[in-house]
């Protein structure tokens, strides 16, 4: 169990930095078996895990110690090129990853670290055992003594004199000898002289080899000693900074407490990125001596080259400068972040909705100093300070809504992993390209979309992609693809899913449709429509499965997740082709402010989001016509549009008789579909603030939310996609 003593609120910023730093690690591991020789990407996993383990003993957390010790351990193997990163040890520290963000859940929840032991200890073990280097095949050097004596003879002979021939020969004899590499022997030694040791290393060697016990001061000398001689060789500086603060913290806690595992820890924390900004090159020593043999006795032929161990060489920095480094490093500074409760911004963009009304308030007092003529140069002044006011006030809404902002790779970066977990257990092979997780949305949307993407993609990964032989069957490549691509918009970002797989069998999910009285025997429905079912809950068991390709396995679940959000699900597929998955969402469903137009209706005004609204213009009566679904329509622009008499809705009962000319027709767009409004009057734009309704006895459904007004008073807005997908059949309400 973690430390009691530690302040809660320090215990829960340590969760949140660490499961932060974990979130890149999936796709990062993903990589790493791609590029099992890229040093860069292994350090990326190695920086974060190598933190947690040091700051997890701080907090008395054992057992993360234990877990994120072993999994430190392999990838410092991994990235010394001494273990290489495979499948199988690439799906053991993925497993470690998923203990270790549980562990935090745990922690977060004031629960233990673990709640099953033996099966941590397995893990724990299952860990270790990936760190057993592999067995390195020793190969028969042939001689090439022999070739590079016959060389010698052909040249010798004097046949080739004055030919192109000979200066061949002398090129491949120069190469034969260049690869003719004596092989000396070192002088044997179990360990490395320390002397041939940078202090770091010999600084890291020490703390490792004092065990887990704590030390006294006075047997603590050789590494003070180490410490002053690294001290010594650090010159002014940001590095020299940086190891004064190291050797304050060792000599406070070497004087008082000794040294622990806590202090062990710590310093080897504090040291690596001391090496990375001031490294230092082993000292070069004579007593490594090497005796080279008069004879080769073994020769390195070419096509071996590539499996003797690769020799380690030093990294080269790209600017040793420190300088440079210094200003880089003032840089990183200048982008400092501050951790805040989501409730307080939360609270502060609520505020903030209410300066809107404020704003819009003056506005409107402004209007009503202009009607009753009060004197023009008092009213131009206020215009001015509204100006002002609205200027700002919109800055600092549009701040507000910036801060609620997270890049989309919070989840999007889950899915590689996903798709490899499902590949690999069905036998496939599949490639995932991710275009646009740098988009960044508002955070309520993380948790909506997470869910459904994650579910999307198995689906495609595990049904919608066919096996290794079908592809090849097929004459696709072997390997698949699943794309996930996100865009945006002003107000909207799409995010669409799409595979290079199977695609949609639509006449097996028509007949589905038929079963399941959807559809009649002789009806012909488009594919946009026969798409349409797997998003009914009756295509779910796994036979029916089987029949549709897999795509029906929980999609109603997904279509009611993200339209309950207000958003939006589309399907386009092709047989053979494969299938994409496009979903729509507002930027921010949080959003309280919006731009409305209000309009007027038996003297009660009401807003239309401004988003919807194409145009308005006044009716004429010879436009006014009855279509095919009996339905009132009015022409234009060679167009007939639905006509929806709000009154009636509203009412319950007929408009009264009056001329087809009078009010204004409003036409509205939703998706592609458009009808025109009938309303009274168009009072004007603002923004307004939308409010849930409560506590009203009416159909709710025809309105999103109320809006304040600046007059104070409340309108109430209305749901455009419901009246343009459910015109025919509205309830009228009272």
């Amino acid at each position: 169990m973690f430390d009691d003593a530690i302040a809660p609120s320090i215990l829960a910023e340590f969760v949140d930095e660490s499961l932060d730093s974990l979130e890149s690690l999936p796709s990062l591991f993903i990589e790493m078996e791609k590029k099992p020789q890229d040093t860069e990407v292994i350090n990326a996993i190695f920086r974060p895990v190598h933190s947690i383990k040091g700051n997890s003993a701080f907090f008395g957390m054992l057992k993360l110690k234990n877990i994120t010790h072993e999994m430190e351990t392999t990838l410092d193997l991994c990235r010394n090129h001494e273990l290489t990163p495979n499948q199988k040890i690439i799906d053991i520290l993925l497993k470690g990853l998923d203990e270790v963000i549980e562990i935090f859940g745990r922690i977060r929840n004031g629960e233990q670290e673990v709640l099953d032991e033996e099966k941590f200890n397995s893990l724990v073990e299952e860990i270790r055992s990936s760190q057993q280097l592999e067995e390195q095949e020793i190969a028969v050097l042939p001689d090439f003594s022999e070739l590079s004596q016959n060389l010698k003879s052909v040249l010798e002979s004097g046949i080739l004199d004055g030919s192109d021939e000979k200066v061949l020969i002398e090129n491949s004899l120069q190469m034969v000898e260049q690869l003719y590499c004596p092989i000396g022997k070192v002088s044997e030694s179990e360990d490395t002289p320390e002397s041939t040791l940078d202090l770091y290393t010999q600084i890291f060697n020490w703390i490792d080899d004092s065990g887990d016990e704590e030390l006294e001061e006075d047997e603590c000398t050789k590494l003070t000693e180490l410490l002053d001689s690294l001290g010594e060789q650090i010159e002014e500086g940001e590095a020299k900074e940086l190891f004064s603060s190291i050797r304050d913290e060792y000599e406070t806690f070497v004087s008082t407490v000794g040294l622990d595992s806590l202090l062990r820890d710590l310093l080897k924390e504090k040291l690596e990125p001391l090496k990375e900004l001031y490294p230092l090159e082993a000292p070069i020593t004579e007593e490594l001596e090497i005796e080279l043999e008069p004879e080769p006795e073994e020769l390195i032929p070419m096509n071996d080259l590539a499996e003797v161990e690769e020799v380690p060489v030093l990294a080269v920095e790209e600017s040793t400068d420190p300088i440079v480094a210094k200003e880089d490093k003032g840089e990183q500074k200048s982008n400092k972040t501050m951790r805040v409760p989501e409730v307080t911004i939360d609270e502060f963009l609520n505020f903030v909705g209410e300066l809107v009304v404020v704003r819009e308030m003056y506005d409107h007092l402004r209007l009503h100093f202009e009607e009753k003529g009060v004197e023009p140069e008092l009213t131009s002044e206020l215009r001015r300070y509204t100006d002002n006011f609205r200027q700002v006030s919109g800055e600092l809404e549009r701040t507000c809504m910036n801060i609620r902002k997270q890049p989309i790779k919070t989840i999007i970066q889950k899915i590689p992993r996903i798709v490899r977990d499902v590949a690999s257990a069905c036998g496939k092979k599949i490639n995932v390209e991710i275009n646009g997780d740098e988009i960044s949305v508002d955070k309520s949307l993380i948790g909506i979309l997470e869910a459904p993407l994650v579910h999307m993609t198995r689906n495609a990964a595990g049904h919608g992609i066919e096996t290794i032989q079908e592809r090849l069957d097929l004459g696709k490549d072997e390997t698949g693809l699943i794309k996930i691509d996100v865009l945006e918009d002003d107000e909207y970002i799409f995010i669409e899913i799409s595979d290079n797989g199977k695609g949609l069998n639509f006449e097996a999910l028509r007949q589905k449709g038929i079963s399941m009285g959807v559809f009649n025997e002789n009806d012909k429905p488009s594919e946009q429509e026969i798409s349409q079912i797997i998003f009914m809950s009756g295509v779910s068991t796994a036979e029916k499965v089987t029949d549709i390709s897999g795509r029906g396995v929980g999609m109603d679940v997904v279509k009611k997740y993200i339209e309950g959000a207000g958003g939006l699900i589309q399907i386009q597929s092709t047989p053979g082709e494969g299938s994409k998955f496009t979903i729509q969402m507002r930027k921010s469903i949080t959003t309280q402010i919006i731009d409305g137009l209000i309009l007027k209706l038996n003297e009660t005004h009401y807003v239309i989001p401004l988003k919807y609204v194409v145009e308005s213009f006044p009716p004429e009566a010879e436009n006014f016509c009855n279509a095919y679904d009996k339905f009132e329509h009015i022409k234009r622009y060679d167009q007939l549009l639905p006509v929806v008499r709000l009154n009636e809705i509203f009412t319950g009962m007929p408009e009264p008789t009056r001329s087809k000319e009078e009010g204004i027709l409003i036409v509205v767009d939703y998706n592609g579909q458009k009808i025109a409004l009938l309303v009274d009057q168009i009072v004007n734009i603002q923004q307004v603030v939308l409010k849930p309704l409560k506590g009203l006895h009416m159909n709710k459904e025809l309105f999103t939310g109320g809006a304040l007004r600046g007059d104070g008073y409340i309108s109430l807005i209305l749901n455009i996609e419901k009246l343009i997908n459910e015109r025919t059949s509205l309830t009228p309400i009272s």
